[in-house]
């Protein structure tokens, strides 16, 4: 088993750090959360609009996932509070605007970490909150695990210091999927650490995970590829084969649709026009992206935008990031 992180950039998280780097954002400081509801309660009114939160892990072990592990007391209170002050729908019902007025919300997951089911669900049920949940299937009862992850454990074993993770994460983001491949496999080699110990460091969804979740009748299932990679670097065929792979694993275990995605990364660099009618043509008409932005009843299915919420973020920074997205053009 990899040893606790003794390394410099613990204190600058993935998502302090690398998600400034690659999303240009930091989780914003403390406000007043009254006062913005009401003004985006009143804007809503005026001229209606939906948000998509977009989690990732709700846990309080921040060592396998640094800044994307939302402790579960805040995201019970995010919940909690969200609720209380706006609707919250299904991810369907909020694209197709058939779900109720006044300014309305629904709440994804990428990516497929266990804890979606051990620890948000129950969160979600005590709550009465619907979500979906992007799974990333060539995670699901196997020892593989998402890049980004892989890479970070690696760093904590080789003692990188965070300049060095920062470097090695956009070159491996600028890599084409061989070269990618091949520079995790060099640093498994170097690191030592075996896949074992970082899927036991990092544990995905089961299948009989899944089950109970699309069981639940409060979660849905979508597809998140195969191996999350970055779409804008396949061809058409490939991320066809991406999609239709995690599609099609999903539905022949769960034994219902899948009509929704969530792309990888999510970033404008990460897809295409392209990317978009291959996914389209695989059979998804819900397609969710990592754009900022809100959702009007004009606004297009095939590229969702959503609010990320972060390990740092508080209710007040969600609804600053919310009034911000309002002036998003997506």
């Amino acid at each position: 088993m990899a040893s606790a992180p003794t390394n410099s950039y613990e204190a600058h998280p993935l998502t302090g750090k690398l998600l400034k780097t690659f999303f240009g954002v930091y989780p914003i400081g403390p406000l007043v959360s009254m006062p913005i509801a009401g003004l985006l309660r009143r804007l809503g009114a005026r001229l209606p609009f939906a948000f998509v939160l977009r989690y990732h892990s709700i846990s309080d072990n921040a060592y396998s996932l640094p800044g994307l592990a939302v402790r579960a007391a805040a995201f019970e209170a995010q919940l909690r509070w969200l609720a209380s002050h706006f609707q919250p729908v299904t991810l369907d019902g909020l694209c197709s605007g058939t779900s109720g007025s006044g300014v309305r919300f629904a709440i994804t997951f990428d990516d497929g970490y266990r804890d979606n089911y051990s620890t948000a669900l129950p969160l979600l049920k005590a709550v009465n909150v619907p979500a979906t949940v992007f799974v990333t299937t060539g995670c699901v009862g196997s020892e593989m695990r998402i890049w980004v992850d892989e890479l970070v454990e690696h760093a904590r074993a080789l003692r990188w210091k965070f300049g060095r993770l920062r470097r090695e994460f956009l070159q491996a983001m600028r890599a084409t999927p061989q070269e990618r491949t091949a520079f995790i496999s060099g640093l498994r080699l170097a690191s030592g650490v075996t896949g074992k110990e970082i899927a036991a460091n990092i544990p995905m969804l089961g299948w009989d995970d899944l089950h109970q979740l699309e069981q639940s009748g409060i979660v849905r299932v979508g597809a998140h590829t195969v191996t999350h990679p970055r779409l804008s670097q396949l061809t058409p065929a490939d991320v066809t084969r991406e999609a239709l792979g995690s599609k099609h694993a999903l539905e022949a275990e769960l034994g219902s649709t899948v009509s929704s995605f969530a792309i990888p990364f999510g970033a404008a660099a990460d897809f295409t026009p392209s990317t978009v009618e291959s996914l389209r043509q695989s059979g998804f008409d819900i397609i969710c992206s990592s754009l900022s932005g809100v959702v009007r009843p004009s606004s297009d299915r095939l590229v969702v935008p959503r609010v990320g919420v972060y390990a740092d973020d508080t209710v007040a920074s969600i609804l600053t990031k919310v009034l911000r997205a309002l002036s998003s053009r997506v």
